[in-house]
């Protein structure tokens, strides 16, 4: 009976979340199609990473894009790693780094270090250490562990 009773709860888990995620998901879409920059973000970042939907790189940049174009850093930022890691999309380091630097302009950390990579590996950009490291910095005064980690290593 105690087993019964805990596979009960487990089922209705399951479905209140279901129901509760078909909500955001339509509540999130429907604030998308009227132009709210943050859902089409978190729209796009749904399609990236199969959140509720099947993964679809192209919806994801779509409304990366809508979101980006209306200069929201996180969506500037999120489309910047489509480029960059190949997303359904070409590899694109020029790309990726144009929509970082308009992120990080704007004090997104996530771009500040994401530029500060590039600029150490010499990815779509000439090698430029100190770049880098003032980029990471920038990142780590941020509270970005990755950048730290970035900052320290460029000061040995």
């Amino acid at each position: 009976m105690k087993r019964l009773c805990s596979l009960l709860v487990i089922m209705l888990y399951g479905c209140c979340f279901s129901l509760a995620f078909a909500a955001s998901f339509e509540d999130t879409q429907r604030g998308a199609e009227q132009g709210d920059a943050v859902a089409q973000n978190e729209l796009g970042r749904m399609y990236d990473r199969g959140t509720g939907v099947e993964k679809d790189y192209k919806k994801a940049r779509e409304f990366y894009e809508k979101a980006a174009a209306q200069g929201l850093p996180e969506a500037q930022f999120n489309l910047g790693k489509i480029y960059a890691f190949r997303k359904g999309v070409p590899q694109d380091f020029v790309t990726a780094r144009q929509w970082w630097e308009k992120a990080a302009a704007q004090g997104n950390a996530d771009a500040m270090c994401s530029l500060g990579i590039l600029y150490e590996y010499a990815r779509g950009v000439s090698y430029d250490p100190a770049k880098a490291k003032e980029l990471y910095r920038r990142a780590c005064d941020k509270g970005d562990r990755v950048a730290c980690e970035g900052y320290m290593r460029l000061n040995r």
